[in-house]
């Protein structure tokens, strides 16, 4: 049985947009001194030990450099193509 409160939620919604579905999730974008600090920061840790699993280089971006990022998107950062420097 749906409670009260979940229905008149979806009838607002409903009435908003015509429509059942709710809006999509606004993907987050790190900014430019942002994405240079977690690349840096994974540049290090993977130069210093590159058999590290990916949980495991979370953890070290967590505790060594303070920085918040899941374990998908290291596997992005990790996978992207990289330019020559």
């Amino acid at each position: 049985m749906l409670k009260s409160r979940t229905v008149y939620r979806l009838f607002a919604e409903f009435g908003m947009n015509l429509d059942w579905r709710l809006d999509p999730p606004v993907q987050k974008d790190r900014s430019d001194s942002a994405r240079d600090a977690l690349l840096t920061a994974l540049r290090t840790i993977v130069d210093a030990n590159p058999s590290l699993f990916l949980d495991e280089i979370q953890a070290k971006l967590r505790t060594d450099f303070k920085l918040k990022v899941s374990v998908s998107s290291v596997f992005r950062y990790l996978h992207r193509a990289v330019p020559a420097v």
